[in-house]
């Protein structure tokens, strides 16, 4: 009886297991049948919003349409590959923010500032921010260079400061062996006409730093020459540590370009040659030594600088010592605008015509400077004309400039003047000497001399002026003084007015005393002198010929009654330097 009690429980615990195993019922299976049905309303894509569903539209699920719940009951999202609202694009698992062009992970359309260069764009820097290398149109911005992405912007070489506007290539002549590429003193180019060429290819705007020192031109020709490059300004005067332009000491730390070689047995013709050069600049330089004795014509002219077809701006320079066989000691200048800023031209020689200056058809000012000790010396050479300046066909304004010592053989010791309409203003001519026309010779010219001191000139016919054919020559408050032989001198047509001067011809406001200077070689006005206050003021420019402001002395009447008149000077000093007490 016992056994049989062991067995029937061990039945019921196996049936029991069955039963928990494939489900206990009838025989119509309903165990069976009930699971099936828990698992048909747990199946995305039935409609119901089950657990782990975000949405269910049953058949109306999609994985093509926009915004359309998914397939696996998603919403709609971003990288899902379907152009959904508020999305410019949307390419699957292809998006990136890395690959040039490629719908970016945010399923925004590439552009410029998302730091990704795309095929249309040459820099992305991550903004769009001009000025500081990548414009805001993803291009690469002047004077930088950009790489990568994000883009990193640098100033190209030689360049730099804000918007990489400062732009230098280095040269000092200590350094020539060394084989530098000139961005810095330290690795500096050791001759000039490298450091020209590399700023000409670094981009407009570029400036060479010379170190003080003497930079043969002659390498190995009497042909060989120093070319300007366009837009590229020359500055001498460096000891080869500055930072800045205006550090330098050009005065004291001369840069020579010379037309000498090493040895000095050989010369070149020109030293510098700039032809169909525009916008060029030297500035603290000194040309010397051009010998311009060529076989050819152009090659007998503008020994220290040939100038065609260009325009040059020289400034804080010195020309001496060169000599042409023809025209233009110093300079020559033939269809060009050639500007002279604190300049010094002095003993250059040349045989027919200006010693220093010879100017064709041409644009000339010169300011600040000095013309000392030039000569033209064809004696009885028709062609020997105007000691410091000869001028044809050209426009000249003078502004504070000195004209002393010079001489020539025929015409014009100091200016030759022919079909050139010329304005001197605040000059002083001195000490020039020629057979006619000590200080100028004028010829089919209009001449202005305002504010000019013309003393101590010789000439056999009109040692101060000789006006030759179809010339016009005036004179507004000067003073014309104590010039040797017969002062003027007048050939064929022509006129000369003086006004408000102090010379010997009878004229509106004339003088006819003595200047009474401080001395014969300093031409300031004492302060007794009639000269002062007695210039024509509403003409008189704002400051002398030293900088200095022209001055009321207040001691005599106010003639000149500057009521209600812009840029007038009630009071003013005949010639170029102002009183001051």
């Amino acid at each position: 009886m016992r056994g049989s009690g062991i067995c029937r429980a061990r039945l019921l615990v196996v049936s029991l297991v069955w039963c928990l195993t494939v489900g206990c019922g009838g025989g119509d299976g309903g165990g069976q049948n009930l699971q099936n049905q828990n698992n048909s309303q747990q199946l995305c894509g039935n409609g119901v919003l089950e657990m782990g569903e975000v949405c269910d539209d049953g058949p109306e699920n999609s994985d093509n349409l926009p915004d359309a719940c998914r397939s696996d009951c998603r919403q709609a999202y971003c990288g899902d590959g379907v152009v959904d609202t508020g999305e410019d694009c949307d390419e699957g698992a292809a998006m990136s923010d890395l690959v040039p062009g490629a719908c970016r992970r945010n399923c925004q359309l590439p552009g410029c500032g998302d730091g990704v260069v795309d095929p249309a764009e040459s820099c992305d820097d991550g903004n769009t921010t001009s000025g500081d290398g990548c414009a805001a149109d993803c291009q690469v911005e002047d004077l930088f260079g950009c790489v990568g992405s994000p883009s990193v912007c640098t100033c190209l070489p030689y360049r730099a400061g804000t918007q990489c506007r400062r732009c230098v290539v280095y040269v000092d002549g200590a350094l020539a062996d060394q084989g530098g590429d000139g961005q810095s003193w330290t690795t500096a180019l050791g001759t000039i006409q490298p450091g020209l060429d590399t700023a000409y290819q670094a981009g407009p705007g570029c400036e060479v730093w010379v170190t003080a020192g003497t930079y043969p031109v002659y390498e190995d020709s009497v042909m060989n020459a120093l070319r300007p490059r366009d837009g590229v300004a020359l500055y001498g005067g460096f000891v080869g540590t500055e930072t800045d332009r205006e550090q330098r000491d050009w005065e004291n730390q001369q840069t020579v370009l010379s037309g000498r070689n090493a040895d000095q047995s050989h010369r070149v013709l020109h030293v510098v040659s700039a032809i169909d050069i525009q916008d060029a600049t030297m500035d603290g330089v000194t040309v010397a030594y051009g010998d311009a004795q060529g076989l050819l014509d152009e090659d007998q002219i503008g020994a220290g600088l040939y100038i065609a077809g260009s325009r040059l701006t020289l400034a804080n320079c010195t020309i001496r010592d060169n000599y042409a066989h023809d025209h233009g000691g110093g300079l020559f200048a033939y269809g060009s605008s050639v500007e002279l800023h604190g300049c010094r031209v002095e003993h250059n020689d040349a045989i027919d015509g200006g010693g220093g200056v010879a100017l064709f058809l041409s644009d000339a000012s010169l300011f600040d400077s000095t013309f000392d000790d030039n000569a033209a010396l064809g004696s009885g050479t028709p062609d020997s004309h105007g000691g410091a300046l000869y001028a044809h066909s050209s426009q000249l304004k003078v502004d504070r400039c000195t004209f002393v010592d010079n001489y020539v053989g025929v015409s014009g010791g100091a200016l030759y003047l022919w079909f050139t309409d010329s304005v001197l203003v605040n000059t002083v001519l001195t000490d020039n000497q020629a057979d006619q026309g000590g200080a100028l010779y004028n010829l089919f010219s209009d001449v202005h001399l305002l504010h000019a001191t013309v003393v101590w000139n010789d000439a056999t016919q009109g040692s101060a002026l000789y006006r030759g054919s179809g010339s016009t020559t005036t004179f507004t408050s000067s003073i014309i003084w104590y010039n040797y032989g017969s002062t003027f001198w007048y050939s064929g047509d022509s006129s000369a007015t003086y006004t408000t001067s102090d010379v010997t011809i009878a004229g509106e406001g004339n003088l006819t005393l003595e200047p009474a200077f401080v001395s014969n070689f300093d031409y300031h006005l004492q302060a007794n002198s009639p000269c002062v206050d007695s210039a024509f003021g509403p003409g008189a420019p704002t400051t002398d010929l030293e900088g200095t402001l022209r001055y009321d002395v207040t001691t005599v009447n106010d003639v000149f009654n500057c009521d209600g008149q812009p840029d007038c000077i009630s009071y003013a000093d005949m010639g170029a330097y102002e009183h001051h007490p």
